[in-house]
């Protein structure tokens, strides 16, 4: 039992820095693939990034996604989009990220790719069940509006959170 729960463990940390092998953030996208940003990549195998590079663009596909407005983020590479919001935000958007995907994971399924907008409004997280084999998940996680009297609270009290509002498999 220790020995399977280990080698899940490897097998997860090796499919997780995949996500961040794309192009470097700010790069121009193309219509079919998002701007990416590069960080775990290198901790993984060559075979295992090309299937998870393939893997997200069979889901992209599948879900019809216009990729132009958004970055993409290895699903380990969290870190990286946390840094770009105020301290105080950082553990909604983390939480609202982490409870999505626990939702709906499944044993077999490949890491996750985050798309994400650059005012981090929207977040889609999408994946391939089925070690790449099996239907495609999408996530959509949007800015929530939770601060309806804004314009009464000082701007040190105004912060955003998140929410999961789509779940889709195709």
């Amino acid at each position: 039992m220790k020995r399977k729960a280990i080698v899940s463990l490897l097998v997860v940390a090796g499919i997780a820095g995949a996500l961040g092998s794309f192009a470097l953030a700010g790069e121009k996208a193309t219509p079919s693939k998002p701007q990416k940003f590069v960080a775990a990549e290198s901790t993984r195998p060559a075979e295992l990034n090309e299937k998870l590079q393939k893997s997200w663009e069979v889901s992209i596909n599948k879900f019809d996604i216009d990729t132009d407005q958004y970055t993409a983020y290895d699903y380990f590479d969290r870190k990286v989009i946390l840094e770009q919001l105020p301290a105080e935000e950082r553990m909604s958007y983390s939480d609202a990220i982490l409870q999505a995907v626990n939702s709906v994971r499944k044993e077999g399924d490949l890491m996750p790719m985050l798309l994400v907008k650059d005012d981090l409004s929207e977040t889609i997280i999408v994946f391939q069940r089925n070690d790449g084999t099996g239907t495609s998940v999408e996530l959509v996680l949007k800015e929530q509006d939770s601060n309806k009297n804004k314009s009464l609270r000082s701007e040190s009290e105004q912060q955003r959170s998140w929410a999961l509002t789509s779940v889709e498999e195709k």
